[in-house]
């Protein structure tokens, strides 16, 4: 995939590349008419009060106080929301619903500043609306390069797994891992997609028509020494069911340099076969 391409994703195995912003998924770059983003506005307001009656909020929240102290929901100061998508996409319902969560989740962590979007197909209706529940849209891509100065909560639901491997490569590089937290499509479920005889069939290019999807190395090699740890999110039966399905909470312990050393001095995390499934990462 080049560097520059955006991918979203359903789960390891199914993904779609996002079009271009002005392209025939989303809305001319012209401003929205005020009515436009009255009614957007109110379709996230009226799903983050869905969200928020729903079991599958309750769940979330019990899973994030679940988090280790060094990158507990406490103290959690940034948010950093990669990926979401238009709301103008055909068939965005799940979008705006993660919105509402990216919402809910803001309002309720310890942030200090406004939580931050980015996607290379937000529409001038999105950039109002994520305006509206107070969040911050990047102005240059970051290609997921951000780096965690203190404890950060990445929003990432159903992004590419080459998105989210460029955010652990990049934190990885400057030692800043333990800060980071994903929210994310889960990494077992790479592990899984990776591991023999799944892996043959997708360097080989599932299907046979396609190219073969790149390998999330970096993703793959924290999980086989250990150094990923992973709180699976159940969609607790809420009826929108591709806004949430596949997610886990990740975090990576304060040891996690010392677990890839030891994995490195041992010869098993040289990045050759990314882990299995029976690798310690937490369910």
């Amino acid at each position: 995939m080049d560097e520059g391409e955006w991918q979203t994703a359903t789960g390891p195995g199914q993904h779609h590349t996002s079009p271009p912003a002005g392209g025939t998924c989303v809305s001319p770059a012209r401003p929205p008419t005020e009515r436009q983003v009255q009614r957007s506005c109110a379709l996230v307001d009226d799903a983050a009060r869905e969200l928020a009656a729903a079991p599958f909020w309750r769940h979330l929240a019990a899973q994030l106080e679940r988090l280790p102290p060094h990158c507990a929901g406490a103290k959690l100061q940034s948010m950093v929301v990669y990926g979401l998508g238009s709301l103008e996409q055909p068939g965005a319902v799940h979008i705006r619903y993660q919105l509402a969560a990216a919402r809910l989740l803001a309002a309720a962590l310890p942030l200090a500043a406004a939580a931050q979007a980015f996607d290379p197909v937000f529409t001038a209706l999105d950039r109002a609306t994520l305006a509206h529940c107070s969040m911050e849209v990047l102005a240059q891509d970051e290609r997921g390069r951000r780096l965690a100065r203190s404890p950060t909560l990445f929003f990432m639901p159903h992004c590419e797994g080459l998105l989210t491997d460029a955010l652990l490569a990049a934190n990885l590089a400057a030692g800043t891992l333990h800060n980071v937290v994903v929210l994310g499509n889960r990494f077992s479920g790479y592990q899984l997609a990776w591991a023999p005889p799944c892996r043959g069939r997708r360097q080989a290019g599932e299907g046979g028509g396609g190219a073969a999807p790149e390998r999330p190395s970096t993703m793959l090699r924290l999980c086989g020494c250990g150094a990923a740890r992973e709180l699976a999110v159940g969609e607790c039966g809420f009826p929108v069911a591709s806004a949430f399905n596949d997610l886990g909470l990740h975090w990576f312990p304060p040891d996690w340099q010392q677990l890839l050393d030891a994995s490195v001095a041992s010869g098993s995390g040289s990045g050759g076969g990314g882990g299995d499934a029976s690798d310690p990462v937490v369910s």
